[in-house]
């Protein structure tokens, strides 16, 4: 701490007067963070990370003073989750880094990818500085039979992974990535290419901020190495990196650095409102402020940066979601880019927040046509799954219906008893209409093809995923997230409707007697012609339940007649 507050705080044996430290920007990686959060805490001295995404983070128990101007991985490996769905990929291997930002982020995927129904094959972690365990990952890969990887992994990891995956000449895999990789210049060579190529992945947003290239390429290097190249005496430290002084290839593709320039200006404004700053006559004088005093502005600040970026902290000190998909791709001269193919951002309305542009990606082994992903193939109809033992759910057999079991429909989990009535058929016809607007309900949230607002509408492979309501108490404060539909549709089952028989009570006072037997007597006749004569629906005869063996007999010969005449 005395590093922190200078050589004064160690020499007087005080703790008065103005702090020398009122804030702290970085770190950069997740636990490098952690522990640095976890060190001033005590202090109540902010810190504010423009990249730490460990969701462990947002625990404002213990890290009080912790901010950061990019948003959680809550949002990010939920998302993951949601469009491994969306494209049909219910099988699929998960490799993270074995630390704080690779734990944190893995545990929310695969919580996620349980509740929508996709099944990890393997789950495996590393670090870098495990060789043999990367060796071993490489293996499991390799023996693994899904086509989809998530890869949530730091780039120091990815890049021991990828060499490795090199060396053994594994590709083909498609494989989905998180912002910490997936826009990593130093990845993306011809030779990984082949490896990595076609990757999908989630990106921080790209923002251009004016000036900077000049910067990096002039002033920066005035003031870091303050030599020429002439100067021999002093410059002899720094021959290395002349080398690279002109290279500015990388500039772009700097996506944190709107983060770091808003972690900045954020403890400014809230410097400059607790010094009580004002445009002509600036600030008062003789003021004491102390780190506890920026923590509790900083939760206030609230302003527009020239990017046109709104920056503000929610209720665990992190900002809002903003991301870009982007996929590698090879152009037509045979350079390597980074495409854009959609984005994610939590700040529009739920119903444009996520649009992916499926016409644009271009998949492993420089395919046009999305990989499958799946452990088991769909049962075909006359067959129902059934579940292998110590096998995840999405792993199953196909064994036909037993006797006088019928299915009709694919991905059936059961075969249907034919004396079996259907749901509706043994309720009120008021129950019968809920029960219907239920279902309906339940299937009007499918993917819509339309294009995202500011684009043309005759492309329909732009494709807006609509956001469905959580559960009441499902979410926490501002850890909102849109929640993908599936790609495929399940038929609603058709049903014959019968017309319930109730039972009648006492005839009221004053009725004949003779008259109601009559009555009685027609719509029992009505009754049996109506259950004589109903439609069997489609290739599925669904019934209503008969009184005897028999009846049940004749009633299914009768309906297969009906399907088959």
């Amino acid at each position: 701490m005395a590093l922190m507050n200078g050589p004064e705080f160690a020499t007087r044996d005080r703790c008065s007067g103005q702090s020398l430290i009122h804030a702290i920007i970085g770190e950069t990686e997740s636990s490098n963070t952690v522990i640095l959060s976890r060190t001033t805490g005590p202090f109540k001295i902010p810190v504010i990370s423009p990249t730490a995404t460990c969701e462990c983070l947002s625990n404002r128990k213990d890290y009080p003073s912790f901010f950061r101007t990019i948003a959680s991985d809550y949002h990010q490996s939920r998302a993951i989750a949601y469009i491994v769905k969306y494209f049909g990929w219910t099988w699929v291997g998960a490799v993270s880094s074995d630390n704080d930002y690779g734990n944190n982020g893995m545990a929310i995927f695969l919580k996620t990818a349980q509740e929508v129904g996709v099944c990890v094959e393997y789950s495996v972690k590393f670090l870098r500085t495990e060789p043999e365990k990367i060796r071993k990952v490489v293996h499991m890969i390799k023996q693994g039979t899904t086509k989809v990887i998530v890869a949530f992994l730091t780039g120091f990891e990815m890049k021991s992974l990828l060499e490795q995956l090199t060396i053994q000449n594994i590709t083909g895999l498609q494989m989905i990535g998180v912002e910490a990789w997936i826009t990593a210049k130093s990845l993306m060579t011809p030779n990984s290419f082949r490896v990595l190529g076609g990757s999908l992945g989630f990106a921080v947003k790209k923002i251009q901020i004016e000036g900077f290239a000049d910067y990096a390429m002039k002033a920066f290097w005035q003031t870091a190495f303050p030599c020429s190249s002439n100067d021999e005496v002093n410059c002899s430290r720094y021959q290395d990196l002349f080398v690279v002084k002109n290279y500015n290839e990388d500039v772009p593709e700097q996506r944190f650095l709107s983060h770091v320039y808003k972690a900045v200006y954020a403890v400014a404004h809230s410097l400059h409102s607790l010094l009580k700053c004002k445009e002509q006559a600036g600030c008062e004088k003789g003021l004491t402020i102390q780190p506890q005093q920026v923590v509790e502005s900083l939760k206030k600040v609230n302003f527009t940066v020239k990017t046109g970026d709104h920056v503000w902290f929610d209720g665990t000190g992190g900002a809002i979601a903003q991301y870009e998909i982007v996929n590698w791709q090879k152009k037509s001269d045979g350079s390597l880019q980074f495409k854009p193919v959609g984005y994610y951002d939590a700040s529009l309305p739920p119903d444009q927040r996520f649009v992916i542009n499926t016409k644009n990606i271009i998949w492993a082994r420089e395919k046009l046509e999305k990989p499958r992903s799946v452990c088991s193939e769909s049962c075909s109809p006359g067959t129902r799954k059934a579940a292998q033992r110590g096998r995840p759910v999405c792993c199953y057999d196909c064994i036909p219906c037993a006797d006088g079991e019928i299915s009709n429909e694919t991905e059936r989990n059961r075969s249907s008893s034919r004396p079996r009535a259907a749901p509706f058929l043994t309720r009120s016809p008021g129950a019968r209409r809920e029960a219907r607007s239920k279902h309906t309900a339940a299937r009007i949230h499918q993917p819509e093809e339309r294009s995202p607002p500011d684009a043309k509408t005759s492309n329909t492979n732009v494709i807006v995923i609509r956001s469905l309501s959580p559960a009441p108490g499902k979410l926490r404060e501002n850890k909102t997230f849109s929640n993908f539909p599936t790609s495929s549709s399940t038929s609603p089952m058709i049903a014959a409707t019968v017309k319930p028989q109730h039972k009648q009570g006492p005839e009221p006072p004053g009725r004949d007697a003779d008259s109601s037997s009559l009555e009685k007597s027609a719509k029992r006749e009505q009754s049996k012609q109506q259950t004589n004569t109903q439609q069997c629906p489609q290739a599925l005869c669904m019934r209503a339940p008969l009184q005897t063996e028999n009846a049940q007999k004749n009633m299914y010969i009768q309906c297969q007649t009906l399907r088959h005449g």
